[in-house]
């Protein structure tokens, strides 16, 4: 190569001159280049020279090594490409890995709160709706308690004609009476807690005014 108009070989340095990259494409890499170990590439292809096949000199070997090179990046099966993409897939996978583990971690602890969620709500729904029932129990109570009395007040007040024509008194005191004793359940309560005795002497006295 170095017989080639153009290139040189620089032994102080150990470098390859190339005046411009357009003489050789595939070296321009190794334009002005050092390559310190000149000497062990003179041992290795020293060989070759003196079988006279093969034979280069060093600016050649360099030649020879920047096509290589050269070919090598355009290729796709070269080993260093072939590492990248392992080492890339490798990388790719165990960021899926880790991100899908973080994504199932995410997912199964959204979940789980979910279902702590759910179970306070329902909770919280059987809390109110047993105190809800509790009330209701208790004011049902309250109305069939009233009812009742509602009930037996009516029959009561049904009855007090009945009762009053048991008494020695005249149909106006009797109707007079009746009417004064059903306009007050109190009055109606107190007339059938009383003696047939005491019944009497009562009705005078509500007669007249006295209760």
């Amino acid at each position: 190569m170095t017989k080639l108009s153009g290139f040189g070989w620089n032994d102080t340095e150990k470098m390859v001159l190339v005046d411009s990259d357009d003489r050789q494409p595939s070296a321009s890499s190794m334009r002005n280049k050092s390559f310190p170990y000149y000497e062990d590439w003179l041992v290795l292809f020293g060989k070759d020279r003196a079988t006279g096949e093969l034979a280069e000199d060093p600016a050649d070997a360099v030649e020879a090594i920047a096509v290589e090179e050269a070919m090598g990046e355009k290729g796709d099966g070269s080993p260093a490409k072939q590492f990248n993409v392992v080492d890339f897939e490798c990388s790719m996978s165990t960021n899926g890995n880790a991100s899908n583990s973080s994504t199932f971690s995410k997912g199964g602890t959204k979940r789980a709160r979910t279902t702590e969620g759910i179970a306070s709500n329902i909770a919280t729904m059987t809390e109110t709706l047993g105190s809800f029932l509790d009330k209701t129990d208790t004011r049902l109570g309250e109305i069939v308690k009233r009812i009742g009395y509602q009930h037996d007040l009516s029959q009561a007040r049904r009855s007090v004609n009945a009762e009053l024509l048991k008494l020695p008194l005249t149909s106006t005191q009797r109707l007079t009476a009746g009417s004064l004793i059903v306009k007050d359940a109190q009055r109606v309560d107190f007339f059938f807690s009383l003696s047939d005795a005491d019944k009497l002497e009562w009705v005078c006295l509500l007669l007249g005014g006295h209760v």
